[in-house]
């Protein structure tokens, strides 16, 4: 019996041209792709024309940096995805780019338990996210105006039984954690208040749900801490990371190769930064050619 193939989720904004040369790069499988209700529409269809493989679009909605419509684009993918009866759905940026071969990649996605996601966890307080350890993104309940977040003066109180905890937003979740947030979006309407009030909630929504057992039980075990993307912090508290460069490479193919990898790196242009993606994709042919693909277990 076969398993159910993985599913990609594309979320990006500008850039057509390593949009394009991501899309291609992906392991087999059903790509989905969300493009920002902003972006002009010759820049959203350039991201698809003459990729070469078969791209679902889903609905578009208007993602300014740390609104709640991140996190329910990243819903509409794992809805869409779903429906297609994937075992594992990865959630990319539009300036993401894979650090290993497709087959290893797709082999690494293959072994793990069908349950199991892998996310880059941080439970609160963090010593990184200032005084508060980062509870200030969640004890107002900021709002969005002109591109900013603004915070109130009143404070909210946090809603109890829940195991604070942040992530990157770029993840790979399973089918039953894709199931058991969607519940939480659709059926648990003071969590979905309470969370898309909060500060950057792309770095906490998804995280806390899937580590509290008030929520999703017994599948908290089942979420593995493992970061599979490449991403330099240039300063702690920093509101975005750098973009990585060709004297990074090194330090990419090195991330690619432990015992749990990284995957992927961000942030990566194939526009600004030709000769790194160029060097990755080599990279990735010698290893193909030299031995196949290597497969890591978690």
């Amino acid at each position: 019996m076969v398993d159910p193939p993985v599913a990609y989720i594309v979320m990006a904004h500008t850039d057509p041209g390593h949009v394009r040369r991501l899309i291609r790069a992906l392991p087999d499988g059903p790509v989905f792709l969300h493009c920002d209700s902003s972006t002009p529409t010759r820049v959203f269809s350039a991201m698809v024309e003459g990729v070469g493989r078969p791209v679902v679009l889903l609905p578009r909605r208007r993602t300014r940096w740390g609104s709640w419509a991140i996190v329910m684009a990243e819903i509409d993918g794992y809805r869409a995805a779903l429906r297609r009866g994937v075992r594992h759905c990865v959630l990319l940026s539009g300036s993401d780019y894979p650090l290993a071969p497709k087959e290893a990649i797709a082999s690494t996605l293959a072994a793990l338990p069908e349950a199991a996601s892998l996310l880059d966890l941080h439970p609160l307080p963090r010593a990184d996210w200032g005084p508060t350890g980062g509870y200030f993104r969640l004890y107002h309940r900021w709002a969005t105006i002109r591109g900013r977040s603004v915070r109130p003066f009143w404070r909210r109180s946090l809603l109890p039984g829940l195991r604070y905890t942040s992530a990157s937003q770029w993840k790979v979740i399973s089918r039953a954690h894709a199931e058991a947030l969607i519940r939480v979006v659709d059926g648990t309407p003071d969590v979905r208040r309470f969370f898309s009030g909060a500060l950057v909630p792309d770095e906490l929504f998804v995280a806390t749900v899937l580590q509290s057992e008030v929520l999703v039980g017994s599948l908290t075990n089942s979420v593995i801490d493992w970061p599979a993307w490449f991403i330099d912090w240039p300063v702690r508290g920093a509101d975005h990371p750098r973009w990585l460069q060709e004297g990074d490479l090194l330090a990419l193919l090195e991330a690619a190769a432990g015992s749990r990898p990284a995957l992927f790196g961000r942030k990566i242009s194939a526009t600004s930064t030709p000769g790194l993606v160029a060097a990755l994709d080599r990279h990735a042919r010698q290893l193909e050619e030299a031995a196949g693909p290597r497969q890591f277990m978690p």
